[in-house]
């Protein structure tokens, strides 16, 4: 039976990667270990430049505004106030009842 010179590079191939994953029990060298991914719990600052309404909740944020007084300031409906500050972890006063 004559292979032709991909089906050789293909069976080299699967050879060499049973071969390095020998010490590995046949799994990714890898598997099973755990990512632990960093949460930070401050707003994300390097999308909050990307967008002027965000920075205009920010410094209204910072300024100790409660979420009425950011509704009235900004004249947005508060479904889209909310899901700004969500989604740029921006915290008012009187938020938590909306989450």
């Amino acid at each position: 039976m004559d292979l032709t010179v991909l089906e050789e590079w293909k069976t080299l191939a699967k050879i060499e990667n049973a071969r390095m994953l020998e010490p590995y029990e046949g799994q990714k060298p890898n598997y099973g270990i755990v990512k632990n991914k960093v949460k930070g719990g401050g707003p994300r600052l390097s999308e909050i430049n990307r967008s002027l309404a965000a920075q205009k909740l920010l410094e209204l944020s910072q300024k100790g505004y409660t979420l009425e007084e950011v509704l009235a300031k900004t004249n947005d409906p508060i479904e889209r106030v909310v899901g700004r500050a969500r989604r740029y972890q921006i915290m008012f006063k009187g938020l938590e009842e909306f989450l």
